[in-house]
């Protein structure tokens, strides 16, 4: 979620002019689709993202909202 949000930046200078808007939205809508794998329940309590960073039941909720208001905070 992070390298994407980073590339977003990238996406944005390198798009056309007349594309920049479509290209940035759909390119966000994207990293907020992949956000809601962190919604799918299971048994264990704690979802390992990497060795060092995770995600429990009580943050995955609050992950996913932010996700979500990036492409309306671009579209504002």
């Amino acid at each position: 979620i992070i390298i994407p949000t980073i590339m977003l930046l990238p996406t944005a200078l390198l798009s056309p002019q007349n594309l920049i808007w479509t290209n940035t939205t759909t390119h966000s809508l994207l990293i907020a689709t992949i956000s809601l794998q962190w919604l799918h329940p299971t048994y264990f309590p704690y979802k390992n993202l990497s060795q060092w960073t995770g995600i429990d039941q009580i943050s995955a909720p609050l992950l996913v909202l932010s996700c979500w208001l990036l492409p309306l905070m671009l579209l504002a």
